[in-house]
């Protein structure tokens, strides 16, 4: 069992840190949640974060001739919005490390993140990182976590 675990998708980080039974034979490991931290502007329609609709200019054609119209482009701002996104989770997700000792940990993150969080975490936290689950968990009860991670 790993000491700190982290389970995370591109709007939630959640951080767990083992506590295992102590000498008390009624007592059982735990999952104590460290902290958990929202990410803001994360899965809003795309049209809640800019101030305006894509536009509309009027092509340019020959003198005299009727134009029409063109709509403006959303140049990729979608997924500078996720990588941005994904930038802050990797941010949060080294600071929680560190914060630890950088013990071993495990990262549980959606498949379509997972592999592109791995490699942009920073080397300290990725040389600590000791496995990774692929599934979104961050809004699993901590007692169905703990059926889960604690067998």
């Amino acid at each position: 069992m790993q000491e700190l675990i982290i389970i995370t998708d591109l709007g939630r980080l959640r951080v767990f840190t083992f506590r295992p039974r102590g000498d008390d034979p009624r007592e059982k490991d735990h999952l104590l949640e460290q902290s958990s931290k929202t990410f803001e502007g994360v899965g809003e329609p795309l049209r809640e974060k800019v101030e305006d609709q894509g536009g509309q200019f009027g092509r340019a054609g020959v003198a005299g001739a009727e134009g029409g119209m063109s709509s403006g482009e959303e140049h990729n701002l979608e997924s500078e919005l996720e990588r941005q996104a994904l930038q802050r989770v990797v941010d949060a997700v080294a600071e929680a490390v560190e914060a630890a000792g950088s013990p071993g940990w495990l990262l549980v993150a959606p498949q379509a993140i997972l592999k592109r969080l791995t490699e942009a975490l920073p080397p300290a936290a990725r040389k600590a990182l000791a496995d990774t689950i692929s599934a979104d968990l961050t809004k699993v009860p901590v007692a169905k976590l703990e059926a889960r991670f604690l067998k």
